[in-house]
C-alpha cells in the first residue's frame, strides 16, 4: 500500500481539514476593524477634548469681556466729549442767531437788512460746516479707537477656535 492510503485509513490521525472560523470569531474580528478603540477610550477622549475646548473658550470669553469693558469705559468718555461738543455747537448757533437778530433790528433800510441776512447765512453755513467736521472727526476717532480693536480681537478669537477645532478633528 502507498503511504497516502495509509494516512487515510490510520485512525490515530484524522484527516486534515481546513479550520472554518466560527461566526463569533468573525464578528469579533469585524468589531476590531470597525471600532478601533473601545467605547470607554472614546468617551474619555471626548471628555478630554470637551474640557480642553471649555478652557480655551473660557479664556477667550474672559479676554473678550476685558476688551468690552475697556471699550465701554472709553466709549463712555468719548460720548461725554461728543455731548459737550453738541452743547457747544448749540450754544454757538444760539449766539449766532441772537447776533443776527440784533443786527437785523439795527438795520435802517431793507438793503441793510438783506445784507445782514446774507451775512448771517454765510456765518451759519461756515459754523455748521466747522461743527459737523469736528463732530464727525470725534465720532470717527472714537469708532476707530473702540471698535477697531474689538473687531481684530474677535477675528483672532475665531482663528484660535478654528485652530483648536482643526487640531481636535485630527486626533
Amino acid at each position: 500500500m502507498t503511504e497516502a492510503s495509509t494516512l487515510r485509513t490510520d485512525p490515530a490521525r484524522p484527516e486534515a481539514t481546513p479550520a472554518v472560523p466560527s461566526v463569533a470569531a468573525l464578528m469579533l474580528e469585524m468589531s476590531k476593524t470597525l471600532m478601533p478603540r473601545p467605547p470607554q477610550a472614546t468617551a474619555e477622549q471626548s471628555i478630554t477634548d470637551a474640557k480642553r475646548r471649555f478652557r480655551v473658550m473660557k479664556a477667550l470669553v474672559e479676554e473678550m469681556t476685558d476688551l468690552f469693558q475697556h471699550a465701554y469705559v472709553t466709549s463712555a468718555a468719548d460720548i461725554e466729549h461728543f455731548c459737550l461738543k453738541l452743547l457747544e455747537a448749540a450754544r454757538d448757533n444760539a449766539n449766532n442767531a441772537f447776533d443776527s437778530g440784533h443786527d437785523l433790528m439795527a438795520a435802517e433800510s431793507p438793503a441793510q437788512a438783506f445784507d445782514h441776512s446774507m451775512t448771517h447765512i454765510r456765518k451759519q453755513l461756515d459754523l455748521t460746516s466747522r461743527q459737523s467736521m469736528e463732530l464727525s472727526d470725534l465720532f470717527c476717532r472714537s469708532a476707530i479707537e473702540n471698535v477697531g480693536p474689538i473687531g481684530m480681537d474677535i477675528f483672532k478669537s475665531f482663528e484660535e477656535i478654528a485652530k483648536l477645532e482643526a487640531e481636535l478633528i485630527r486626533h
